[in-house]
């Protein structure tokens, strides 16, 4: 019969002491040196102390340090979907400055399902998160009836929150007037909107589109509901074609379903921009990745991360801040190309 092999035991994971040992200091310094504080070392103790943790291979425990500091220093992020070129780029930017704070951030994605967004909340709390930032699926009745336990929740692109929430979100009304106006310099008042949720709706896009046509006294453009996927604008667009609308301008709601309205307009043999102006709202990578290139609004996201980020560290923080957008002007909108 063969014989068994040796039970190996798996290697004991160094401990602060450990260090210690080896860079011969107290358990309290190479503690200080790992945490950067609360109280300085010298320089060259210091250096010892990282050498040693080198050598060791040593890793704080972040459960302890978290039981002694009264904090995870863990940020969840909950955003509808992955895929949409704005949510990955506001995910990178929170992971960036949180990073800076010292704080580690997990990511999860809702599906823009509320159900599945409490699920979301529930997992992050039981890990005890510091904060959560989300672009929510749930009505604020719903927010505001949610056990929040103690944790700072950001609301993100929502102007206004349920008590005990903060907002940060860009200045959607104003990006919209922008747009409005732009397509009026080009002579473009047959407008048509795509807008990923339902109206009517208290968005920013929504009040702006309707705000900017009275300004400029036009009638408004009907609004055709895209979920803020490329998919549904391909097929808002394609029925808004097929019931014989045809509008000069069209906004989209993001870039995620500019790229489906380019796709079905392309396939129609409609020219961009000579017989459809197209704009919209985001100004992510994707604009300059498109043919033709997308005129867009630009959220500023490493302002709204670090926005964000801010407000979830200060408790007294405003309960809403808003973030100046800009006009990127491409070749979608018919501006010349440089």
């Amino acid at each position: 019969m063969a014989k068994e092999a040796p039970h190996q035991s798996k290697p004991q994971r160094a401990t602060r002491a450990d260090v210690a040992r080896l860079a011969q200091v107290s358990t309290a310094v190479v503690s200080y040196v790992m945490n950067n504080g609360p109280k300085n070392v010298a320089p060259a103790t210091s250096q010892r102390v990282r050498e040693a943790a080198r050598a060791l291979n040593y890793r704080p425990n972040s459960a302890a340090r978290a039981l002694r500091k009264g904090a995870s220093e863990l940020f969840g992020v909950i955003v509808p979907d992955f895929r949409n070129p704005y949510f990955a780029s506001i995910n990178d930017a929170i992971e960036v400055e949180a990073s800076q704070h010292g704080y580690s951030t997990m990511f999860l994605a809702s599906h823009a399902n509320p159900d599945s967004e409490r699920d979301c909340i529930e997992k992050l709390l039981l890990r005890d998160v510091d904060g959560i930032f989300m672009a929510p699926a749930q009505s604020y009745d719903q927010l505001a009836s949610m056990e929040r336990r103690d944790c700072a929740f950001i609301l993100l692109d929502n102007r206004r929150g349920a008590p005990g929430y903060k907002c940060v979100a860009s200045d959607f009304v104003d990006g919209v007037d922008q747009v409005v106006r732009h397509f009026a310099l080009h002579g473009r008042t047959d407008t048509a909107m795509l807008f990923g949720g339902e109206t009517p709706s208290v968005d920013g896009r929504i009040q702006g589109w309707y705000q900017a046509h009275q300004r400029l006294g036009i009638p408004a453009g009907p609004i055709h509901r895209s979920y803020f996927t490329n998919d549904g604008a391909y097929q808002a667009v394609n029925a808004m074609l097929d019931d014989g609308e045809q509008p000069n301008a069209i906004f989209a709601g993001s870039d995620f379903e500019a790229i489906g309205a380019l796709r079905a307009l392309h396939e129609r043999g409609i020219r961009i921009p000579e017989d459809v102006s197209l704009i919209s709202f985001d100004g992510t990578f994707m604009c300059e990745n498109t043919w033709p290139q997308l005129t867009s609004v630009h959220q500023n996201v490493k302002e709204i991360a670090r926005t964000a980020v801010a407000a979830a560290l200060d408790p007294d923080a405003p309960d809403a801040q808003q973030i100046p957008v800009t006009l990127d002007i491409r070749q979608s909108c018919g501006c010349p190309v440089e």
